[in-house]
């Protein structure tokens, strides 16, 4: 066999090799998530530790979760705050809202509202209804920023369109306390957001 020969044989052993690895590791992330909505913590651990040392984000974030709740063992903040920031940092969405969460209550880190509003918007600019209603909370209530309703509205508003039904609520009580103009302007503000999604 000539060297081109060899390195195309070589490169489809390869691809072979990371589809199959794929696939398991598809398939164990799978199970964990199936051990992790039964409430079987310790089967989720199992299935979550080696795809997290490897670097998937979504077992990096169950591992966070997993930590926060603690079912069978103490809940460890550490690893929770350690696991997440890893998963957030890889860029997975749900990991940036859940490091919002894990800052604004203090868990893991110290109490620090500045950070968890810098992850909730990094989650919210995504789309994640959560953290979208999560930031116009920090925005309605003047934590880490100065009080602003009209931002706040707009967070509730493309919160409430993705069906967070709190955001909802929590969008009825700012626009009651808004002028019209307000109202108005917030409106305007997330209808630029979801254009510039497009």
């Amino acid at each position: 066999m000539n060297d081109t020969a060899m390195r195309v044989l070589f490169r489809l052993i390869l691809t072979g090799f990371f589809l199959a690895s794929s696939a398991s590791a598809q398939a164990s992330l799978q199970e964990g998530i199936a051990a992790y909505n039964k409430g079987d913590h310790q089967a989720a651990l199992a299935k979550f530790e080696p795809l997290a040392a490897k670097g998937d984000s979504a077992a990096q974030l169950y591992l966070g979760r997993i930590y926060v709740q603690g079912r069978g063992f103490q809940p460890d903040y550490e690893k929770a705050m350690s696991w997440t920031r890893k998963a957030a940092e890889r860029k997975n969405v749900e990991a940036q809202n859940f490091l919002g969460f894990l800052y604004y209550y203090g868990l893991g880190a110290p109490q620090d509202y500045r950070e968890a509003m810098s992850w909730y918007r990094r989650a919210a600019e995504r789309g994640n209804a959560k953290a979208q209603a999560s930031l116009g909370s920090m925005f309605a209530s003047g934590q880490a920023v100065p009080q602003d309703l009209v931002i706040a509205y707009k967070w509730f508003n493309l919160s409430a369109a993705l069906g967070e039904a709190d955001a909802l609520v929590k969008l009825k009580a700012t626009e009651a306390q808004m002028t019209p103009r307000q109202i108005e302007e917030a409106e305007a503000l997330a209808q630029k957001w979801l254009k510039k999604r497009k």
